[in-house]
């Protein structure tokens, strides 16, 4: 029995060897990419939207950080929380070391209510809608693991940071330190 137990505990230390080493890998892959933006995405802010184009990148700082809400999600869940991301977008404007980006790319049935949804929120913080899938079609070989959906991007459009600052903490500290390069 006690044998038993011992290659249990070995066999789960083993996955959890090989998982970080996947994980890993996927990051050194992913911090290799070059993210590109669709040509155009509809921006809710305050309570009106507006179609904004990525073609000239006018008056956008070169580090961006991006938070990428795909259809996997529920999307009018994710909404609700945006406020999280007030105290980022507020920081983004003081100190204009990057851009936040927040994009959602809901399911089509979801659309036309996260639409209504959006405009009568009076968001404070700008948010991207992608109603055509055009930002994961740009960028195919965005992971399915939400981990990889949030990432600042330097001025070539390469992740430089891979995670989402607003959570706080020591992830907020090493996000801190990289714009600050």
């Amino acid at each position: 029995m006690l044998l038993m137990v011992a290659l249990l505990v070995l066999c789960q230390l083993l996955c959890v060897a090989c998982d970080v080493t996947v994980t890993a890998h996927r990051m050194k892959r992913f911090s290799k990419a070059v993210i590109t933006f669709p040509d155009s995405l509809e921006l809710f802010f305050n309570e009106g939207s507006s179609y904004v184009s990525f073609e000239s990148e006018e008056g956008l700082h070169p580090r961006r950080q991006v938070i990428f809400i795909d259809s996997l999600e529920c999307s009018l869940c994710r909404v609700q929380k945006i406020k999280q991301y007030e105290d980022l977008f507020l920081e983004s404007i003081k100190n204009r070391r990057f851009d936040l980006i927040i994009i959602l790319s809901p399911n089509k049935k979801e659309i036309p209510l996260l639409r209504s949804y959006l405009l009568s929120q009076n968001l404070k913080v700008p948010v991207f809608l992608d109603s055509n899938n055009g930002f994961y079609s740009k960028n195919q070989f965005l992971q399915t693991n939400r981990h990889f959906h949030a990432f600042l991007l330097d001025n070539s459009g390469h992740p430089i940071f891979i995670g989402d600052p607003s959570r706080g903490g020591k992830l907020y500290e090493l996000f801190e330190q990289t714009i600050m390069i």
